[in-house]
């Protein structure tokens, strides 16, 4: 077999960048480029017109050699334009008066608007609805658009309608029973009633009680309560809406000094006195005195007393004698005014006292004597 080479590249033309490949028999085939084709690539077409959808959300294509290139629209990016921006986020402060601006398309919004404003972008506002309570005093707000106007009840003045006249200073006070009054403008006013009374000048109060005497059973106390209501204040002995129902006074300690308390059929009671009590109210219990041998009686209470023996005498009423020792008698220094105590078997109570003052007494609790001459005696 004869050796041949086939040259059909060297004559042929392969255009718009097509590249040459010889193929037996003097044939070529020219390998055209991604935008032609045709045996000598002769038939070429735009890429962009082949793929009209390639660029998105409203991107222009434009060819370039044998590829292309997006050119978005503001606010998209990416090779296709994949990635927008809505409206609102390119925009934030499209809304005024703190509107709340929400995207439709990437190219229409909607403002919602708040505190009494309106229009597109929420430019108009009703003063009155963003302010409450700008006029005082009960003054209506009149809307001036982004402005506003205060209507003033009579009486009052001033562009929020805070300076009035006070009623209740330059007139009399018509509000009865201790009411207070309140000025609401030159001709207008309220009264604050008490928790009794009521009506536009508080003239009508809750008089249940005078009304109703006796209403309070047993020493009960009315009360007026409210408009038209009453409580009674009963005795620590009774209970109930109106004190009618006690229980016997002997339930409240009523008898003093541990006397004793008998109930009666009529729920009253009596005091039993305790012995040596002359009353229930005032008890002695060393009345009469219970000591013996001229013991001394002390109360403790009004219920205990106590015995205070002379010497050599004990027992609870001084009633035992035992004899003491000498040297005891004078133990408890029993004389006074200066004297001294001398024991003395011989003598009462087993001593005797002796001073140089002239005192008396087996105590020396007597003064001494005086002794005064009429005119013309003479002391010998």
């Amino acid at each position: 077999m004869a050796n041949y080479k086939n040259c059909a590249c060297e004559q042929a033309v392969c255009y718009n960048g097509g590249i040459c490949e010889n193929l037996p028999g003097s044939n070529y085939k020219c390998k055209c480029s991604k935008n032609c084709g045709g045996k000598n690539c002769t038939e070429c077409w735009d890429f962009c017109i082949k793929n009209q959808h390639v660029c998105l959300n409203e991107g222009t294509c434009l060819a370039v050699k044998d590829s292309y290139q997006c050119i978005c629209k503001t606010g998209c990016r990416g090779q296709n334009c994949s990635t927008c921006d809505t409206l609102c986020q390119r925009y934030p402060k499209v809304c005024r008066n703190g509107g709340v601006c929400s995207s439709t398309d990437l190219y229409n919004f909607n403002c919602t608007c708040i505190n009494g404003c309106y229009g597109v972008v929420c430019q108009w506002c009703n003063s009155c609805r963003r302010n409450p309570g700008i006029c005082q005093n009960n003054g209506t707000c009149v809307d001036l658009v982004n402005e506003f106007m205060c209507s003033c009840r009579e009486g009052c003045s001033g562009v929020h309608c805070e300076s009035c006249l006070d009623y209740c200073q330059y007139n009399l006070n018509p509000c009865q029973n201790s009411g207070i009054c309140h000025s609401l403008g030159r001709n207008s006013y309220s009264c604050n009633c008490s928790s009794l009374c009521y009506g536009r000048h508080c003239q009508k109060c809750n008089q249940y009680c005078s009304e109703n005497p006796g209403v309070c059973k047993n020493g009960g106390s009315c009360v007026n309560i409210g408009f038209n209501g009453y409580r009674c204040i009963c005795s620590s002995s009774c209970t109930g809406l109106n004190c009618n129902t006690c229980t016997p006074d002997c339930m409240s300690s009523a008898c003093l000094n541990a006397s004793t308390c008998n109930t009666r059929i009529n729920g009253s009671y009596s005091c039993v006195c305790a012995s040596g009590c002359p009353s229930c109210e005032s008890c002695d219990p060393c009345t009469p005195n219970p000591c013996l041998n001229d013991g001394q009686c002390i109360v403790l209470n009004p219920l205990k007393r106590e015995c205070k023996c002379t010497v050599g005498y004990h027992g609870v009423n001084c009633k035992n004698f035992v004899p003491p020792k000498r040297d005891e008698y004078c133990k408890s220094g029993p004389c006074i005014n200066g004297c001294t105590c001398n024991p003395s078997e011989e003598h009462s109570m087993g001593y005797y006292c002796h001073g140089d003052a002239g005192y008396l007494g087996k105590n020396c609790e007597i003064n001494p004597p005086s002794l005064k001459c009429s005119a013309g005696t003479r002391l010998l």
